[in-house]
């Protein structure tokens, strides 16, 4: 029995320590930051692109970088959707998943589902295929007004998406 227990807990550890990203035809496997308190102070620079769906069998975005519905998620990151503070929330979900999207070399991301963060490597032309403008909210849970600066989120099988903005210096080579 102890050696069960033992067992149980080390799988339980390894699983917490390491992490598997399926990016589409390729799976990474990177040492899991606890990335709870790592991006609370947003300065991250995206802007809005807008509401899509998303295929589960046919992503534009294929890589979960981030879940924070399900604590059993290999992309768990210990924090869970705060639904009575739901604003502040999704502002650092955002936050979270453009950091993360940017240490990655991504130019897009997209927040899914209320509190998934998508991005990745993928055909980015998928996601002009269907606007589903109503399946996504911003932090009062009204449709999200993309004029604003309101961060937004989809719901299940929709993206709102955000570009990463790049600030690029150039230096005088003379």
């Amino acid at each position: 029995m102890m050696a069960r227990t033992l067992l149980i807990v080390t799988v339980a550890f390894m699983a917490l320590t390491f992490k598997t990203v399926n990016c589409g035809k390729r799976v990474c496997r990177t040492f899991q930051e606890d990335h709870k308190g790592k991006y609370e102070k947003c300065d991250m620079n995206f802007e809005k692109v807008g509401c899509y769906r998303d295929e589960d069998n046919d992503r534009a975005l294929p890589c979960e970088l981030l879940n924070e519905r399900d604590v059993i998620s290999k992309n768990y990151d210990g924090h869970r959707i705060d639904w009575k503070k739901f604003q502040e929330y999704i502002q650092g979900l955002a936050c979270r998943c453009a950091a993360i999207a940017r240490e990655k070399g991504h130019e897009i991301f997209g927040l899914q589902f209320y509190g998934e963060c998508w991005s990745g490597e993928g055909d980015y032309k998928k996601l002009g295929i269907e606007s589903r403008k109503t399946k996504c909210v911003d932090g009062n849970y009204k449709q999200c007004d993309d004029n604003n600066k309101d961060v937004c989120v989809g719901a299940q099988h929709t993206n709102y998406v955000y570009r990463l903005k790049y600030t690029h210096t150039c230096g005088n080579d003379e």
